[in-house]
């Protein structure tokens, strides 16, 4: 044979050779591409997944608690010292005239009265003095004179602690004083505007004097200012609640506080 045709022979095979490695070398990356891409959307997916699950993780705590009874509802969530509520009343229930939210620390008892809200309100915003957990009911006083109260709505208590709480009612200064039968109060309020200062007057310490509505020895707007009380008995002990309604219908309590005898006698006078 020509050796030039021997040549070319021969590199024609070397080269039909190769091409058939290329051919299966392709058909062999193919299958691993897809491979390699099903595995990524796969990977994709479960980090999508564990994002999702994080994130309803997150959300379940942070959850609102809610009451509901088909037409009206309740929705508290707690962020630290802070408790936003809201809810959504049914208007067949009559025309409200006025809303109050009530805060129990037990779920059952000694409800304390902490906002007084115009009727179009649905929203409220509650400053907790601890930790712990608490309970909250939506009160409404409708047109023909009843209450009607939806709850209750269970905040959690707060893991973190109430190292950093801010006492509210420390910024509102009272002080009684007395003789033998003369009561000297004096407070002095942050400046500002409020709904209504109201005054009782008890011959014990009682926890909560307003929950069952009292008469008040004094009602005022002046935020600061002093009032003197005769003593319907001198030998007795008597002590000083105060209820402070703000502008914004949120309420602060301040005492009971007992009337000690002026200095200079045997006891000393009372200050919070």
């Amino acid at each position: 044979m020509n050796p030039a045709k021997k040549l070319i022979l021969i590199i024609t095979a070397l080269l039909s050779s190769m091409t058939f490695m290329s051919s299966c070398s392709k058909n062999t990356e193919a299958p691993k591409a897809a491979k390699a891409a099903k595995a990524s959307e796969s990977k994709q997916k479960a980090v999508g997944k564990t994002a999702t699950k994080k994130e309803k993780a997150s959300q379940a705590a942070n959850a609102t608690t809610v009451f509901s009874d088909g037409k009206n509802s309740v929705n508290v969530a707690r962020d630290g010292q802070y408790v936003t509520l809201n809810w959504q009343l049914d208007a067949t229930n009559g025309k409200i005239q006025k809303i109050a939210i009530l805060r129990s620390a037990t779920g059952i008892a000694q409800r304390t009265r902490v906002a007084e809200l115009d009727p179009q309100a649905a929203t409220f915003k509650d400053s907790l003095p601890d930790a712990n957990a608490y309970w909250y009911w939506v009160r409404a006083f409708t047109a023909d004179g009843k209450t009607l109260d939806f709850g209750p709505a269970k905040v959690e208590p707060d893991k973190a602690g109430d190292s950093y709480y801010i006492d509210i009612a420390g910024k509102y200064k009272v002080s009684v004083t007395r003789t033998l039968d003369m009561a000297t109060l004096a407070w002095d309020f942050p400046a500002g505007e409020y709904k209504e200062i109201n005054i009782v007057r008890n011959k014990r310490p009682i926890a909560n004097p307003f929950s069952s509505v009292p008469t008040p020895l004094l009602t005022t707007l002046s935020w600061k200012s002093q009032s003197t009380d005769p003593l319907p008995e001198p030998n007795s002990d008597y002590w000083y609640s105060f209820q402070i309604i703000l502008k914004s219908g949120a309420i602060v309590y301040k005492g009971p506080i007992k009337a000690d005898y002026v200095s200079g006698s045997t006891k000393k006078a009372s200050k919070k």
